[in-house]
C-alpha cells in the first residue's frame, strides 16, 4: 500500500513538473497542498476572476489515518504593481474520516464545531 502511493506522488511531481511554467495564465491546474494532511488538489477557472477547486488527501501512520475531501471557491484579484502576481480570498467546506487501529478512543467524543466570525 505504501509502494502504491509513493508510486502516485512521484507520477503526480513528474507530471507537474513536465509542463512549462505558466505565471497565472491558465485554464486548470493540477497541484499538491502541503500540510496536514498531504492533499492533491484540481483548480478550473470559470472566468477570468472566479475558480471552483477540489482537493483529496491521506495520511497516515502507526494506529491512525485520516482522508479528508473538499471543495473551495476563491475570487482572484491582481496585485497592483506587480505584474502576474495575484491574491485570492474565498470560501469552502472540507470533510475529514479518521481510523483509529486501537480500542484506545472507544469512549472519546466527537467534537463538532460550528464558528462565524465578523
Amino acid at each position: 500500500m505504501k509502494t502504491t502511493k509513493l508510486i502516485a506522488i512521484v507520477i503526480l511531481l513528474v507530471a507537474g513538473f513536465s509542463f512549462g511554467a505558466q505565471a497565472q495564465n491558465y485554464e486548470n491546474a493540477i497541484g499538491a497542498r502541503l500540510g496536514y494532511p498531504f492533499s492533491a488538489s484540481f483548480k478550473h477557472f470559470f472566468n477570468e476572476n472566479g475558480a471552483g477547486e477540489v482537493f483529496a488527501g491521506f495520511r497516515g501512520w502507526s494506529g491512525f489515518s485520516s482522508t479528508n475531501i473538499g471543495a473551495l471557491y476563491e475570487y482572484h484579484k491582481p496585485i497592483e504593481g506587480v505584474d502576474g502576481l495575484q491574491w485570492y480570498f474565498g470560501g469552502g467546506a472540507s470533510v475529514f474520516f479518521w481510523n483509529y487501529k486501537y480500542d484506545i478512543y472507544d469512549d472519546f467524543p466527537i467534537p463538532i464545531l460550528v464558528s462565524w466570525a465578523y
